[in-house]
């Protein structure tokens, strides 16, 4: 009998280190993966530009580049910065 508890401490010390072990991996990794862009879903932190056809944004890009992209040139992007979401009022 006391064989018996002394192995079940020690089940319960290593099932409570592996706890705050997976704990801490699971922090980490939801950190280093986490998006990092600040814009809307179907929103591109770019613009392309055809050099003859416009310019394409969020979801016109995305049907123009379905349909084959640019016809006469290949597509320019450009950066659009971060997006300011918050509302500004007055």
């Amino acid at each position: 009998m006391c064989g018996t508890r002394s192995t079940t401490q020690k089940y319960e010390k290593a099932i409570y280190k592996m706890r705050i072990t997976l704990l801490v991996v699971m922090l980490l990794l939801s950190s280093c993966f986490s998006d990092k862009s600040k814009w809307p879903y179907r929103m591109t932190p770019f613009f392309g530009e055809c050099e003859y056809e416009g310019v394409y944004v969020d979801e016109a890009y995305y049907k123009k580049e379905r349909l084959g992209g640019c016809k006469y040139s290949e597509m320019k992007f450009f950066d659009r910065g971060e997006p300011n979401l918050l509302e500004v009022e007055n």
